[in-house]
């Protein structure tokens, strides 16, 4: 029953991640590029980006887990500071920039693909 309960748990914060980004997505429309870029990369980062989560099992043990829950988990239970700082801010910096970086790269070269076809037109 467990199991069941954490899949469907799972598929509905997978499913309401997604959707919450693309309203992310359509209310950022009309901003900058790269402001909608950094805020959306973040929320990508925040939803789907994986922190670690330690246990009071065997030392250095730890889970992935999604950082937004990492988060509040280790907020819940106040945990050391130490912990919150390596399981769930630097985890989420590391994928804030990565997702960050790969679209602007993204963006960099859809750029440049239509500045290429429109000169061959």
């Amino acid at each position: 029953m467990e199991t069941f309960l954490f899949i469907i748990f799972a598929i509905g914060y997978f499913i309401g991640g997604y959707y919450l980004t693309r309203f992310i997505r359509q209310i950022l429309k009309p901003f900058n590029k790269y402001l909608s870029l950094a805020v959306l990369s973040f929320a990508y980062a925040l939803f789907f980006g994986l922190g670690i989560l330690g246990s009071g099992g065997d030392p250095g043990f730890a889970f992935p887990f999604p950082i937004l829950w990492t988060g509040l988990i280790y907020v819940w239970e106040w945990s050391p500071w130490l912990l919150f700082i390596n399981g769930v801010m630097i985890p989420l910096i590391f994928w804030w920039v990565l997702i960050f970086v790969v679209m602007i790269i993204k963006l960099y070269l859809k750029v440049r693909y239509e500045n290429n076809i429109t000169k061959i037109s």
